[in-house]
């Protein structure tokens, strides 16, 4: 379902705050409710492993998208 995970980037909000936000690569063939059940479990895995993380934004981008400028 997860192709490929483009970048990620986090943004440290205080002491025990952290913002994670993640560019993913999602298989084409995949439904909606599909996506919406990996982001669901996605943003859940990363809050149950890393408790500081209060906030996931998981963006849906196809690989490749991101140009050398923007890393």
């Amino acid at each position: 379902m997860i192709e490929h995970v483009n970048e990620v980037l986090t943004m440290h909000m205080g002491l025990k705050y952290i913002l994670a936000n993640l560019s993913v690569d999602f298989a084409d063939d995949v439904t909606a409710v599909e996506l919406e059940q990996a982001i669901a479990g996605l943003d859940s895995m990363i809050k149950q492993t890393c408790p500081d993380v209060q906030q996931v934004f998981i963006e849906a981008e196809a690989r490749g998208r991101l140009s050398a400028s923007e890393h």
